[in-house]
């Protein structure tokens, strides 16, 4: 199975972030407070100036795994096994579990919201959590779902614009807009179950 993912990282393109974003994170008013909060926390032990370089650094590089939310997967498909539409696809007697079924969903905007964070420690004592704040919305055209035993198995997808805005510490750090090139077939391992919903969505109609 050739599984396919895109995340959060490389849809704001975290590796191509420049000097000048970082820098501006590293004298924004959060990190300060950080770096004052670590300073109480030592309890009178001098932390060199090369210790808060290297939490710094630290901070950016975790900030590729906060950010490896597969878009196809843990946003789209996962906001999708949720709509009502799906429900029918729990039945056994509707649709028996080797039955394989496509099923298109009409052209249509999906928005993202995530929080992902990081505890820091210093001395066992929490010093607070390095956070993330995710808002992001997906203009999502020709998308077929192939469900299969009360799970989204595989997503094929035409075309998909995105735009995002990632804060940092509550700061804004970058931002997004473009079309996505997200063509071709998503195999999901395991699938994504549909859960049995008590209260159903209804904001992505199927054609």
């Amino acid at each position: 199975m050739n599984d396919r993912s895109f995340t959060f990282s490389q849809f704001f393109g975290l590796k191509t972030t420049s000097a000048s974003q970082t820098a501006r994170l590293k004298t924004s008013s959060l990190f300060q407070a950080i770096k004052q909060k670590l300073t109480t926390e030592a309890q009178g032990v001098q932390l060199p100036e090369d210790f808060y370089e290297a939490l710094f650094n630290m901070m950016i590089d975790k900030l590729d795994e906060l950010l490896a939310i597969d878009i196809p997967k843990d946003v789209l498909a996962t906001a999708w096994s949720k709509h009502q539409t799906l429900q029918e696809y729990r039945d056994p007697e509707k649709h028996p579990p080797a039955e394989a079924t496509l099923l298109p969903l009409v052209d249509h905007t999906l928005t993202s919201s995530h929080k992902p964070a990081l505890e820091m420690t210093l001395f066992s004592k929490s010093c607070g959590n390095l956070e993330l704040e995710i808002d992001a919305e997906f203009l999502v055209n020709g998308a077929i779902l192939e469900i299969q035993n009360a799970r989204i198995q595989k997503l094929y997808l035409s075309k998909i614009k995105g735009n995002g805005s990632l804060k940092l510490l509550g700061a804004p750090f970058l931002q997004k807009e473009n079309e996505i090139q997200l063509p071709g077939t998503f195999n999901f391992e395991g699938g994504v179950p549909i859960p049995d919903l008590k209260v159903a969505r209804n904001d992505i109609p199927s054609k």
